[in-house]
């Protein structure tokens, strides 16, 4: 039998792929630290849950 990912796990693995579809990218002045797309896909990857940056659009919501 076929097991089917959930809703949750789809969407946490197309998170994923759009961190690491994401071209490298320069450190931002005055930001102390930068993430890279693939930094920032294992960290997703190994987390239980979403993990939420303060750029993305449902931070407020999301951090409550």
């Amino acid at each position: 039998m076929a097991h089917r990912k959930s809703l949750t796990r789809a969407a946490k693995q197309r998170r994923i792929a759009h961190f690491l579809a994401q071209p490298l990218q320069a450190p931002t002045p005055g930001h102390s630290a930068t993430l890279t797309g693939v930094q920032k896909a294992d960290l997703e990857a190994r987390t239980v849950g979403r993990v939420v940056f303060p750029w993305d659009a449902d931070y407020d919501a999301d951090r409550q």
